[in-house]
């Protein structure tokens, strides 16, 4: 691992918290496209409530990983750290015993 000294753990470690729930882990996953998503498009994608994925939006935008796009009275979701892409394809590739 080639991290360099200023490596800040407990940014990494909070955004690590963030995504760690699997319906965030989906919702990143669906968002990794070229295409913004509304709340109805990832309701219908995970089969969950409204409540319930706006909830996990909600975290994972205050924390600064998606954008929120308000166009008329859509709010369109989009990824603003696209590198978390890189994180899923690791995780998948990982041959962790999970």
């Amino acid at each position: 691992m080639n991290l360099n000294t200023s490596f800040d753990y407990a940014k990494a470690s909070a955004v690590l918290k963030t995504i760690s729930h699997p319906v965030r882990l989906e919702i990143v996953h669906h968002l990794s496209g070229e295409s913004s998503k509304t709340v109805s498009d990832l309701v219908a994608l995970l089969k969950l409530d409204q409540p319930s994925v706006s909830h996990h939006l909600t975290s994972l935008r205050l924390r600064g990983l998606l954008k929120a796009d308000k166009r008329g009275k859509e709010v369109h979701y989009s990824l603003k750290e696209i590198n978390l892409i890189q994180v899923l394809d690791c995780i998948q590739h990982c041959s962790c015993n999970y």
